[in-house]
Formats: structure tokens, C-alpha cells, sequence
């Protein structure tokens, strides 16, 4: 396989990631031994781009969606200890997104700021549970709580600048 092949990663519009959400749930549902990852590979598409519309059981949550939240490498070490508190500014708020790239972005700004290395770290969020919420732009999921447990967090990507 050459390297051209090798990076080549297709990109898919929303409509086609909901369309094929919709496709993987209407198969788990025949056959809930196929794994989204899986599914994913399939089509060429990242699972945690499917895992958002496919809203993927959760064993301790229920119905969860996978969220994003971009942040500094200490942060994100206290948030695995301590779960994600609401600061000062952001008046009983915690910020997600459904864009990796998004959090990478805001990580790699506030590591900057906090003279820090960025990371980012990834959720899954039961939003029946957490349903005290709002979408800002499409892009950014507001939760309006003071805290969120760590158990939430399924994976922190540290990032190199």
C-alpha cells in the first residue's frame, strides 16, 4: 500500500453521517453483536463520528452521545480525578462539542494562554441525564451544571504543539 493510500481518509457532509447512523442502528438492532467500530471501518468513516448520532448505550448512563471537551494537560488530569467543575467565568456552565478538531483548537489556545501543554478529552454524555443543556452554533453543547462526574470521560488525547 503506498503512503497516498494509506492517509487517504474519505470525508462525509452530516447528512451522510446521520444517514449512516441510521443504517448501523437498524443493523445492531438485527444483529447486536456488530460493534460500531466495526461499522465504521466499513464505510470508511471514524466510529466517534457515528458514535454522536448513533447515541451508543452507555452501560452506567443509558442512551449517551460521544462529546469532545478541549482543555490543558493539568486540567484534564484533575478532571479524571476530580470530574469537570463549572469555573468562575463560565457561570455554572461546562463546555463539549461534537468536533474533535474544535476541542483540539480550543485546547491548543488555552494551553497557550496557560503556558501548559493541550489536551483533549473525550465523553460520553447520557443528555436524558444531563438534560439541563443548550447548542451554541450547532457546535458547542452548553451543560448548565456546577459538576460532572469523571466517570464520563472515556479517553484523554494529550496533543503535541
Amino acid at each position: 500500500m503506498s503512503k497516498k493510500q494509506k492517509n487517504y481518509r474519505m470525508s462525509f457532509h452530516e447528512s451522510d453521517i446521520e444517514w449512516l447512523a441510521n443504517e448501523y442502528k437498524k443493523r445492531h438492532s438485527s444483529d447486536p453483536s456488530l460493534a460500531l467500530e466495526d461499522f465504521a471501518l466499513q464505510y470508511g468513516v471514524m466510529a466517534e463520528q457515528l458514535g454522536i448520532y448513533t447515541h451508543q448505550q452507555d452501560d452506567r448512563y443509558g442512551n449517551s452521545v460521544t462529546l469532545w471537551h478541549g482543555t490543558t494537560a493539568s486540567r484534564a488530569e484533575s478532571i479524571l480525578e476530580e470530574g469537570f467543575r463549572s469555573g468562575k467565568k463560565s457561570k455554572h456552565r461546562i463546555f463539549f462539542t461534537k468536533d474533535p478538531k474544535f476541542a483540539r483548537r480550543h485546547a491548543k489556545g488555552r494551553a497557550k494562554q496557560e503556558q501548559d501543554q493541550p489536551a483533549i478529552i473525550m465523553c460520553s454524555i447520557d443528555l436524558s441525564r444531563y438534560n439541563n443543556h443548550e447548542w451554541q452554533k450547532r457546535e458547542v453543547l452548553i451543560l448548565n451544571y456546577d459538576f460532572i462526574e469523571s466517570e464520563v470521560v472515556k479517553r484523554v488525547n494529550n496533543i503535541r504543539s
